[in-house]
């Protein structure tokens, strides 16, 4: 475990280190030697509950002194107020994410695709020297160790003192979250996608993780950019911590990571199952049925124009650069059709209804069958159970997802299993119950919820 402290002076006076952080290793080295000084029974106080003395104390830097009495659990510049007033509001809180579009001057332009392009041979590096060195002595540098070095490489590299400073640690954390991602990966037993260099079209956003921006009036003032236009169609809400630029398809945007405070909605005793599917998006254990609007079959046509105009284009020239983003942009279009309909619909389930049940689907399994992958990939299932989490979430409401296996097959009134295929849209028990097939399933949901709950 590694207690970090930042925004402040490093550590100086032991053994030569000058490390902005704090490891294991110092920490416990002050605790041993801590404990030699001060006489009687430690073993029932931790080591941030014992005092020092007077004149030890008064040695030391501000920075060290609160090193010694705040506890390595939390912020080390934190009062012990201000932790128990975090730890209660922590639970009140998420994340939430604002997106507003830029308008850059041509120079501000420039700016942002120069602070791209210092990022990404950055990234792609420290890559190489993690790659390098494991394989000469078995072990990778960490995520401090490379993060120590930029003060040094900017020296080598004047250009990257035009980009700001915690942008650049936070490419470094960017690896190392890769990283992280893959080890992860590797101990579930999935496929386990090795970090890969990244070529300009895969690099396309770079974060202020504290500081270096702010919202003035129409304006949002980015260090080392300049004062860049922006369209605020509403004020983020709560507490913002990170701003993330990014350019897509030729068009820039800020994107504002914010701790925002939940807000439930008035409580409601109603109870919903929802089968999701491909005729229809959703349909409902009340008998409601939400449309499939099918945004990829409508636009297919003029995707399939698009597509062979990338294709008669030179591999390299500027004609199939901008074939290529005409066709981007018309994908762009469809992804946010489809992701403005499932705000919509996900938005009138959790205002009325307090407890919403799902199917936990394997939709990365489903999409295998090439029957029916492109009718799955179109309907945005995982799209709108995403959407009704998090808005459950804020608004008090409970969402449960339950095993999927044959609650179409099964008879809601007598829990018979009646066996159909796709083909078959009705469902006849030999109790005498028939019913459409998706609300027969979305009622199973419904029933499974309720028992797993109770």
């Amino acid at each position: 475990m590694k207690v970090r402290v930042a925004r402040n002076p490093p550590l100086r006076g032991y053994k030569g280190k000058h490390s902005p952080y704090v490891t294991r290793k110092l920490w416990n080295s002050l605790e041993q030697q801590h404990r030699q000084n001060v006489k009687g029974d430690l073993c029932k106080k931790t080591f941030s509950e014992v005092p020092l003395p007077e004149k030890e104390i008064m040695g030391r830097s501000s920075l060290e002194q609160q090193l010694f009495h705040r506890n390595d659990r939390f912020d080390l510049r934190t009062s012990d107020k201000e932790v128990h007033r975090k730890s209660k509001e922590r639970g009140r809180l998420m994340q939430r994410t604002y997106k507003f579009r830029l308008y850059p001057t041509r120079e501000e332009q420039e700016n942002i695709h120069f602070a791209l392009e210092r990022c990404r041979l950055l990234y792609n590096r420290l890559l190489a020297e993690r790659i390098a060195a494991y394989k000469q002595t078995g072990k990778s540098p960490t995520y401090y160790e490379q993060k120590a070095t930029l003060p040094e490489r900017k020296q080598y590299i004047p250009e990257l003192k035009g980009v700001h400073s915690q942008v650049l640690q936070h490419v470094v954390e960017r690896l190392d979250k890769a990283y992280q991602a893959f080890f992860r990966r590797v101990k579930n037993g999935e496929k386990a996608g090795f970090p890969r260099f990244k070529p300009e079209s895969r690099y396309n956003a770079f974060t202020y993780p504290q500081s270096g921006f702010s919202i003035e009036e129409k304006h949002l003032r980015i260090s080392k950019i300049g004062n860049v236009r922006i369209r605020l169609h509403r004020q983020p809400q709560g507490t913002i911590k990170t701003c993330t630029i990014m350019v897509k398809n030729g068009k820039y945007y800020a994107c504002f990571s914010c701790e925002v405070e939940n807000v439930p909605l008035p409580a409601s005793e109603k109870q919903i199952g929802i089968d999701l599917g491909i005729s229809k998006l959703a349909v409902t254990s009340d008998g409601e049925r939400v449309e499939s609007p099918q945004f990829l079959r409508k636009s297919e046509e003029k995707l399939k124009r698009k597509q062979r105009a990338v294709s008669k284009k030179k591999r390299g020239s500027n004609r199939r650069r901008k074939a290529v983003c005409e066709l981007a942009r018309l994908h762009e279009k469809v992804a946010n059709q489809r992701k403005d309909y499932a705000h919509k619909e996900s938005r009138k389930l959790v205002n009325t209804y307090g407890l919403i049940a799902f199917e936990d689907l394997n939709i990365q399994r489903m999409v295998k069958n090439h029957h029916l992958a492109k009718s799955i990939a179109d309907s945005g299932w995982n799209g709108l159970v995403q959407f009704v989490t998090y808005k459950a979430e804020s608004a008090g409401r409970q969402i449960v997802q339950v095993n999927p296996y044959r609650t179409s097959q099964r008879c809601s009134n007598c829990g018979e299993i009646v066996k159909k295929s796709l083909a078959v849209r009705v469902h006849q028990c030999s109790c005498g119950y028939v019913a459409d097939r998706d609300e027969n399933a979305a009622i199973n949901i419904l029933n499974l919820a309720l028992r797993d709950i109770s």
